[in-house]
């Protein structure tokens, strides 16, 4: 059974403060309303996928020679984000007919929707996200390794977490599932933001690499695919200890604080193309985390609302207590939260 992180805290969905400020971390996900609902998907996911195949026979055709069979078998699965995000590229208006929702530890937590002016791209900013983050998926799940092991997306995003900034209007809304759910109102696209670890996919790929040119000297006698699950698992396993640290509700200064600084600690912090973020500095170094502190900040002014949020790690293989410290001073007194300096060192 799924834990709901909603119930964890005693929310009450009838109860839900009107223009509450969210800065939500988590995965994106996608509805239907009804059954019925999903199967009209199936029939019109399954009609492209069949005019996509007779395209292919009729060219095949034109170019002579035995005309090549009907395409049959064909099975869609608006499950599938791959086919969603296929079909809603060429039917971008049917993005308004799904419940889009922000997933935390796999169950939704609120449902998207836009506000104002910016409709049309903040839907298509959702499709954008669910496009990298199927291709995130894959790339952690190894799903477009080739013949020589892990690859990353070039140009393409990874995406892991998306961070959605936004306000709670009292309004909820029930899902096929029967679970009720706030609804979180976004007003401009750029306030949903896609995690990008194509970073730390490139990393990954280059210490498998490397291994296996080490295994040529016979230092392992690991297989291809045993060395690419075994740094997949690393990079999984330093993910999700950062982000089941962080996981909240996004509702409080304080979570909207934690929140925000987990999105800027994986971003580049500098125009330098080839510097690292500050997470990739830690993933590349293999020491662990140690512990996430958050405090007021004596830096507030005015009516900000502004808080310190420290990441402390370790190197579990000194006998010293090593640290790396890294500190978010961020400012959530606005829907979009912004952060004020960031400052890094090491202590011993």
């Amino acid at each position: 059974m799924s834990h709901n992180p909603a119930e964890s805290v005693g929310w009450s969905v009838t109860a839900v403060a009107s223009k509450q400020l969210v800065y939500g971390l988590g995965t994106l996900g996608y509805e239907f309303s009804s059954d019925d609902h999903r199967k009209s998907f199936i029939a019109k996911i399954t009609y492209m996928m069949k005019s996509a195949a007779e395209e292919v026979v009729s060219w095949l055709s034109d170019l002579g020679g035995k005309k090549p069979a009907e395409p049959t078998g064909l099975e869609s699965d608006p499950d599938d984000p791959r086919q969603m995000v296929e079909y809603l590229r060429k039917n971008p208006s049917e993005a308004k007919g799904l419940i889009w929702t922000l997933i935390v530890d796999q169950a939704p937590i609120y449902a998207i929707s836009p506000a104002g002016t910016d409709e049309g791209e903040i839907y298509a900013r959702l499709i954008e996200l669910l496009d990298g983050q199927a291709r995130g998926d894959a790339a952690m799940d190894g799903a477009d390794s080739g013949p020589d092991g892990m690859k990353a997306g070039d140009s393409e995003a990874c995406i892991w977490l998306i961070g959605v900034a936004g306000r709670l209007g009292g309004r909820t809304i029930e899902l096929r599932s029967g679970q009720i759910v706030p609804v979180l109102e976004v007003e401009r696209a750029d306030r949903l933001n896609g995690l990008d670890i194509r970073e730390l996919v490139d990393m990954t790929t280059a210490g498998a690499a490397e291994t296996k040119a080490d295994r040529t000297q016979d230092r392992t006698s690991l297989t291809d695919n045993e060395i690419d699950e075994r740094e997949r698992s690393r990079l999984r396993g330093f993910l999700n200890r950062i982000h089941f640290d962080s996981r909240n509700l996004g509702v409080t200064s304080r979570d909207r604080a934690l929140n925000f600084a987990v999105f800027q600690g994986f971003s580049i912090n500098n125009a330098d193309l080839w510097a690292r973020s500050d997470f990739a500095t830690i993933f590349a170094d293999d020491i662990s985390m140690e512990s996430i502190d958050i405090e007021k900040s004596a830096f507030e002014r005015g009516d900000g609302d502004t808080r310190e949020v420290e990441f402390r790690f370790y190197d579990p293989t000194y006998t010293r207590n090593v640290e790396k410290v890294f500190r978010y001073t961020v400012d959530v007194s606005g829907v979009q939260p912004i952060t004020v300096r960031m400052r890094h060192s090491d202590e011993m």
